[in-house]
């Protein structure tokens, strides 16, 4: 007795300290994940902060000119102005600078697709005629820096703007005026170039170290993960660095991230990646993935290229690129198609690894009660047993006497009664099939319990092709529910369930009949739902049953006459999913 005390309190013991462990990994893990994301949003707004800001000038008037000379005045906030504006059509706006902007600033304007005059206070100081690079791609769009005097309160800032390209074209114009010089390239139309690619690609990073973390937390690491996240971590900052770092950043950090060989070792991390799963289930939806991809890009590439789009253009050169041995382009692309490929195949292991873990933990717990019940059945057996062995001097004494006396028919009504006690001793033995007898055993011993009448049928080789797992989900989970349903009837006299279990034309099949109160409790979708106070539980073992189901390619119906519902399951033996 002592020992079995110091047993459960060094059980409890290890339980606390179990929890307060796995309590500390989720603190550390969510620490460090805020601190990724942290770091992450501290790296890019920085680049939203220059020591020269850029000040948007609203335009005050606009006017269309038209060849006769005639102007007609227009809202330069309107919609008109898009419209208004064909090609080979000339509009004038203008804004008057109400403040001194200091020495050395410089109005900034686009200046593509476009022929561009501008004039301060009625003198004209730059004029140029801009075309669109790459046939028509404003990525590659210029910009005008024009120093202002140092006093330009009240100066009135006029341009003429004649469309040349309406398709490549920034328009309408943008008026910006800066104190950063042309020297410094600090260029705001190439921002969003490398800032939106930059910012997904620091969410897909937080994501990817999410997913570790969260994976580490519940003891299913994908340790794989790390150099996907390291890919990804690198495109978050190599061309934010290679454009603007040296203007936003300070010069030590910038010529350290700074360093070529960034640019190699996110294909390089990839590949480390895809060595690492060379599995045949990430091949299998990598495939799948590549397959979509490549449709959607050629329905893509066919449309640009039905409508003089730039996507056709861009993926032409990209393949001219190829032609000509210059594959730094393709391999930027084909990294960032593997990123966000290998990071959505990520995200659906991880959701499978985490329901697959539930699963074995159910699938655990079903074992561990069928185990408690079969210790507590054999203890019952024992202490039956023990009892009988107690009396076994008496019976002996009563059967001498008996045969002494000559009563053979009273030594035969008392040889029954010992048979039937024996009988009850000994656990009924259904089939060969070890886990399968065990389930049915318990089954019939909490049947026992409840004074339900319980009959059981099982025709199963002991070498059956099913895993003993999904057995135990099946069987166990079918059984569980028919005898909470059988044990609410009254009166008692009317509990009853009937198992069946055998082997028919290639299939397992399951049928398990059980009387109950007449009702059926269902969710918002139709679909049966338990009734027990664990419900949340228990539903997720029927919708197991359901997984086990669809694993065997097999077939599963309910149904119910009167007070008697039945249940029945098929699995295919030998086959799975």
């Amino acid at each position: 007795m002592a020992e079995k005390k110091q047993y459960e309190k060094t059980k409890k013991t290890a339980e606390k300290i179990a929890v307060i462990r796995s309590w500390r990994t989720v603190a550390v893990c969510t620490a460090v994940f805020f601190a990724v994301c942290a770091a992450v949003f501290l790296f890019l707004s920085s680049f939203t902060d220059a020591d020269s800001p850029i000040e948007l000038i609203p335009w005050q008037s606009a006017q269309f000119l038209e060849e006769d000379g005639t102007v007609t005045p227009a809202d330069p906030a309107g919609t008109e102005i898009f419209s208004g504006l064909e090609s080979g059509k000339t509009c004038r706006f203008s804004a008057v600078l109400e403040k001194n902007t200091g020495e050395g600033s410089y109005l900034l304007l686009d200046s593509t697709g476009a022929e561009i005059t501008v004039r301060v206070d009625g003198q004209e100081v730059f004029h140029t005629v801009s075309v669109p690079p790459y046939g028509g791609e404003t990525a590659g769009s210029g910009q005008i820096h024009v120093p202002l005097p140092a006093d330009t309160a009240g100066c009135t800032v006029e341009t003429e703007y004649r469309l040349l390209d309406p398709a490549g074209a920034v328009y309408p114009p943008v008026l910006r005026i800066s104190s950063d010089d042309l020297s410094s390239g600090f260029d705001i139309a190439y921002a969003n170039l490398y800032g939106i690619p930059s910012g997904i690609f620091g969410l897909i990073f937080v994501l990817l170290c999410g997913m570790f973390l969260l994976g580490f937390a519940l003891k299913i690491p994908d340790w794989t993960l790390l150099p996907l996240a390291a890919a990804a971590g690198i495109l978050t900052f190599t061309w934010m660095i290679s454009a603007f770092g040296y203007y936003f950043l300070p010069e030590s950090l910038n010529n350290l991230l700074a360093w070529r060989g960034f640019v190699f070792l996110a294909p390089a991390a990839i590949l480390l990646y895809l060595l690492l799963n060379v599995r045949k289930h990430f091949l299998r939806y990598l495939g799948f993935i590549s397959l979509i991809s490549l449709i959607l890009l050629t329905a893509a590439v066919l449309i640009s290229h039905t409508h003089g789009g730039q996507m056709s253009a861009h993926l032409f050169r990209l393949l001219d690129n190829i032609r000509n041995g210059m594959f730094s382009q393709a391999v930027y692309w084909l990294t960032v198609y593997l990123i966000f490929a290998c990071a959505a195949i990520a995200a659906f292991d991880l959701v499978r690894s985490y329901a697959g873990s539930r699963t074995d933990a159910v699938t655990l717990a079903l074992k561990s009660e069928m185990a408690v019940e079969s210790c507590h059945y054999t203890e019952q057996q024992l202490r039956q047993t023990a009892a009988m062995r107690h009396e076994w001097k008496n019976q002996i004494a009563a059967l001498h006497l008996m045969q002494r006396q000559g009563d053979l028919t009273q030594i035969g009504r008392y040889l029954d009664e010992l048979d039937e006690r024996l009988r009850h001793l000994s656990p009924k033995n259904y089939t060969d099939h070890f886990v399968i007898n065990c389930i049915l055993q318990g089954a019939a011993a909490r049947a026992e319990e409840r004074d339900i009448s319980f009959t059981a049928q099982a025709a199963v080789p002991a070498d059956l092709k099913i895993d003993e797992n999904d057995l135990c989900v099946l069987l166990y989970n079918l059984l569980d529910n028919a005898l909470e349903a059988a044990s609410q009837v009254q009166p008692p006299e009317e509990r009853k369930i009937t198992c069946s279990v055998r082997i028919s034309q290639g299939f397992f099949a399951v049928r398990c009949e059980n009387t109950f109160t007449g009702e059926i409790l269902t969710d918002e979708s139709g679909k049966i739902r338990s009734s027990k106070r664990n419900s949340r539980e228990h539903g997720f073992g029927l919708s197991q049953i359901q997984a086990v189901i669809k694993k065997y390619h097999g077939l599963f119906e309910v149904s119910r006459t009167g007070n008697c519902f039945c249940a029945e399951a098929a699995l295919r033996t030998g086959k799975k999913a």
